[in-house]
């Protein structure tokens, strides 16, 4: 077998960093014989990725020559961990910056509230792409500013995308204005599974289950994401039958997730199920592989077992769960005046 060259070790080296083996990576990066820009920049993103701070920094230090790509990863790190301002010294440093380097400093700027530094950004910035448009468009709904967000829609963006507008439908359907997201949405040209699943969403938020019903169904395809929309609308509006029934109609086609059982067991605290929640419950790890109870699955138990009057059970549940109680979990069990907490 030929000697493999710089190409197929970063071939393999993206391989594993794409399948999420961070491990595997790691090794393949400090087994190879040379590095090229390429080997560095792949090995940073996976670092970014899995928050692995002190390897991408390790990494970065030793690069002879890092490129835009190489300082806009790290850049995009601290972002993430939200070190507000030791990402505007880096950025600071930088010797270039092009458009993703402004993108992200929006973020961040978005991120820490500053809606002003965030518009100075893009106003700062010779050259405006869709991306920066539509990052500022999120920067604006994220602290509260849909009006000004709608503007930029409406008037400034000439030119528009299907993030662009999904933005916008799902920015109003959290504000409850469902007649504008429908609006936007029956003009938009082409509608993803995103654009779908937040039109759901928006029927479901106040309660017009029917139209979400009739949404879903109307959905040239499904996955995960719209199942468990559907789902979750159910759940929020009360429908703990349908909620089940749905469920199992889900996992004929569909492996169920974490925010599934989720929905589930708040259906069935909702009634006091005690019957029916338990066996959810339980199934996440025996029959799902989930790897195990989150802590949402353990405070909906919590509560379920205090509406179907199992008082000692949920103490139980909450003193020896692997998670630190929150205030919700306490006041299921608070505001049942036949609780005692003595030790």
């Amino acid at each position: 077998m030929p000697k493999a060259d710089i190409v197929s070790w970063n071939i393999l080296l993206n391989a594993h960093a794409q399948n999420g083996h961070f491990q595997e990576t790691r090794m393949v990066f400090y087994n190879m014989p040379a590095w090229d820009i390429c080997s560095f920049n792949t090995m940073l993103a996976a670092c970014c990725k899995f928050d692995k701070l002190q390897d991408a920094k390790t990494i970065f230090q030793a690069m002879q020559e890092q490129d835009l790509i190489s300082w806009n990863i790290i850049l995009h790190m601290y972002s993430k961990q939200q070190w507000f301002e030791l990402v505007k010294k880096f950025f600071e440093t930088m010797p270039l910056h092009n458009a993703i380097s402004m993108t992200i400093m929006l973020m961040t700027y978005s991120q820490a509230g500053d809606v002003e530094a965030a518009r100075f950004v893009l106003d700062s910035t010779k050259e405006h792409n869709l991306t920066l448009w539509n990052a500022m468009l999120i920067a604006y709904i994220q602290n509260g500013h849909l009006s000004e967000a709608t503007k930029i829609f409406s008037s400034t963006l000439r030119e528009k995308d299907t993030s662009s507008s999904n933005t916008m439908v799902t920015a109003y359907a959290q504000s409850g204005h469902v007649d504008q997201a429908q609006k936007l949405f029956n003009e938009m040209p082409v509608r993803d599974i995103v654009s779908w699943t937040a039109m759901l969403s928006a029927y479901a938020q106040v309660g017009r289950l029917e139209e979400a019903q009739r949404i879903f169904h109307s959905m040239p395809k499904h996955n995960s994401f719209t199942w468990t929309a559907m789902l979750a609308a159910y759940a929020q509006n009360g429908q703990s039958i349908k909620c089940i029934e749905f469920f199992h109609e889900m996992g004929i086609v569909e492996s169920p997730n974490d925010v599934c059982f989720t929905c589930v067991l708040q259906s069935c605290s909702h009634t006091g199920d005690m019957r029916r929640g338990l066996p959810y419950f339980l199934s996440i790890t025996l029959d799902y592989a989930i790897d195990c109870p989150k802590k949402q699955h353990f405070s909906c138990m919590i509560d379920l077992l205090a509406r179907g009057g199992y008082l000692e059970d949920a103490k139980d549940l909450l003193s020896f769960m692997p998670f630190a109680p929150l205030a919700s979990d306490w006041r299921c069990l608070l505001k049942r005046p036949d609780v005692s907490f003595q030790q």
